[in-house]
């Protein structure tokens, strides 16, 4: 097996990789907190008109073949 060395420890680049994601995870988290986003997910906050008329279009059940 090989040694290990001062620059290298044993599971050095999971340890990076999982450091790294969870300091993303945590900026994005108090970058958040400190602007007020909220948490939840709420479709409706993205008034897509063209889609909305085109899902009410087929609740409704009238076929428009865009071609």
């Amino acid at each position: 097996m090989t040694k290990y060395n001062l620059i290298f420890k044993k599971n050095w680049f999971a340890k990076s990789i999982f450091g790294t994601v969870g300091f993303f995870v945590l900026l994005d988290q108090l970058a958040r907190y400190q602007y007020n986003i909220p948490e939840y997910r709420n479709p409706n906050l993205t008034m897509w008109s063209w889609w909305l008329e085109k899902v009410n279009l087929k609740r409704l059940g009238v076929d428009k073949e865009d071609n």
